[in-house]
């Protein structure tokens, strides 16, 4: 789950302004999607899916096996196999029974990777305790890979998509990483689907029928935009596009759309890969060797790192603080 920092909101609103897209209000453009018409490929992309078994805290009226299994359906009935979910531990200690729920991925045909126990962000942890807390992660997926007869390859990916605030920190992680069999799965399009999974939940849980219809409404523009700009930065660094990782999270919200959102990605241009594949890419063993501290994607550290500046390409069609007031009496307008 990456958080944004309230300090970059003013640039992708003045970036709004500038397309002439300006949102005053959930139906400030009307009742219809905000749709460009572009296609959003040809590009590749690899789906992958944070936070198992759980995402987000409780979810009141459906439970966490249902979130799971309507994803699963969702990848099955796209035609879309061995997806990797990056998996927490810290449920055991008062929820072991959602331990059925990675079983019932890995059953799926899918993978897991890890996403460290305690869903850790490195910034706040030296790196002992948090190399100590990977470990713990992967003794429990391998008694899980080996209940159902698979051993996975190792990947790894940061919570927050925090990689370390300091280099000392961020390379001695990193030399554990690579020294015990480790790669990075990376993730060069992010387009928040957490703000909208909160969003959604609080407006379920109020029976807020217009701005659930709107969520769902507007959720797929929002998606093409940040995929086209992940495709745009990649030709800016490195001359080609590449093959995407998109980052998406075990999450009430994509319980309910994410069937939809495959096909409407298909449509427009976007083939499936499986990480796997994707991972070949070269730019996949790169080391962008930057100490920061506010959660960047792959693309993003490593324009930050050569000084390039692609802001022009960041942001989404409608903006964090936008979302976080969608159903939300503790947030004012």
């Amino acid at each position: 789950m990456v958080s944004r920092t309230l300090s970059q909101i003013p640039i992708w609103i003045a970036l709004l302004c500038t397309l002439g897209v300006i949102i005053a209000s959930p139906h400030a453009q009307g009742s219809e999607p905000l749709d460009s018409g572009a296609p959003t490929g040809p590009m590749k992309v690899s789906i992958t899916v944070d936070d198992l078994p759980e995402h987000d805290g409780r979810v009141f009226g459906v439970t966490r096996e249902e979130i799971a299994h309507a994803i699963i359906k969702a990848l099955k009935d796209n035609d879309i196999e061995h997806v990797y979910g990056f998996a927490n531990g810290y449920f055991m200690r008062y929820q072991p029974e959602e331990v059925s729920i990675l079983k019932d991925w890995l059953l799926g045909g899918h993978s897991l990777g890890n996403h460290t126990f305690g869903h850790l962000d490195l910034n706040h942890f030296d790196a002992d305790f948090y190399i100590a807390d990977i470990v713990a992660e992967q003794s429990l997926l391998q008694k899980l890979e080996a209940s159902v007869g698979r051993q996975d390859r190792l990947l790894f990916r940061y919570p927050y998509l925090d990689e370390g605030d300091d280099l000392s920190k961020r390379n001695r992680v990193r030399d554990y990483l690579a020294k015990n069999g480790y790669q990075v799965a990376q993730v060069t399009a992010d387009y928040e689907d957490w703000a909208w999974n909160r969003a959604y939940s609080r407006c379920v849980s109020q029976n807020n029928t217009e701005e659930i219809e709107w969520l769902k409404a507007h959720v797929a523009e929002s998606s093409d935009t940040t995929l086209r700009n992940s495709k745009a930065i990649a030709e800016l660094l490195f001359g080609r596009d590449v093959p995407h990782i998109l980052l998406i999270h075990m999450s009430y919200f994509n319980a309910v759309i994410l069937g939809s959102l495959l096909k409407h990605w298909r449509a427009k241009w976007v083939e499936f890969v499986q990480l796997d594949e994707t991972l070949k890419d070269p730019i996949y063993r790169t080391n962008p060797n930057l100490a920061y501290s506010d959660g960047l994607t792959f693309l993003e550290q490593i324009a930050r790192a050569r000084g390039v500046d692609i802001r022009r390409f960041q942001g989404t069609t409608v903006p964090f603080d936008f979302l976080n007031k969608m159903c939300n009496p503790r947030v004012h307008n």
